[in-house]
């Protein structure tokens, strides 16, 4: 039976030499995910992989659960610093395309980091809280229609549409330019609204709880 030994928690975390050991750690986590999923690894392949020895792993991770939870949460400060503007309010589909775009671009040059988010599933806690950031920057139809109304669901068909479309583009290689592909998935919301006579009632506007205030 496999002991677990008490993490002792670095002296200081910006030190670049434990950052560089726990990008090394990550790192090697990436490269053995990319021929089995995660839930097969192991803490032996991870040292290995990494080339050292146990105790160093130990040294900054309880167990492969608190590593994970770990990388999750460094993947998600990235994410936010790179893809979130506190505040921020999309007032136009135009505004609404480029980020898109940038969403696309953020995976394109992240692959390891995409890559681990949809081989760790996307029932995790860091798909939930990517999705939730989403949900953020485009009309929210729950806050414009009645629950007895079929159009409630509006956004999140298309939330779910928007990202479950990126997934097969990543599986797929991102053959497809990021600019090409967000313009198309950005057109599909915007002007499907239309078609279901959605937009008039609806407005770019960012809002920090659930989607967007109901135009005046």
């Amino acid at each position: 039976m496999q002991t677990t030994a008490r993490r002792r928690k670095p002296s200081n975390e910006n030190d670049k030499r434990i950052l560089k050991t726990k990008a090394s750690i990550r790192e090697a986590l990436f490269r053995i995910i990319e021929t089995k999923s995660i839930d097969k690894v192991t803490v032996t392949e991870i040292v290995n992989e990494a080339c050292i020895n146990r105790s160093t792993f130990y040294f900054y991770y309880e167990d492969i659960n608190d590593m994970m939870k770990q990388i999750q949460d460094e993947i998600y400060e990235k994410f936010y610093e790179e893809m979130i503007i506190p505040d921020t309010e999309l007032s136009s589909p135009e505004q609404f395309r480029r980020y898109v775009r940038r969403f696309l671009q953020f995976c394109k040059d992240n692959k390891e980091i995409c890559r681990f988010v949809t081989n760790n599933g996307c029932n995790n806690d860091l798909f939930t809280k990517i999705r939730r950031e989403v949900e953020k920057v485009i009309p929210n139809s729950m806050t414009v229609y009645a629950e007895t109304d079929s159009r409630y669901y509006l956004t999140t068909f298309a939330v779910s549409g928007i990202l479950y479309s990126i997934l097969e583009w990543f599986y797929n290689g991102m053959k497809i330019e990021p600019e090409d592909m967000a313009d198309f998935l950005a057109s599909v919301y915007v002007f499907g609204s239309l078609k279901t006579k959605v937009t008039p009632r609806m407005s770019f506007r960012r809002n920090k709880d659930r989607g967007c205030d109901e135009t005046k």
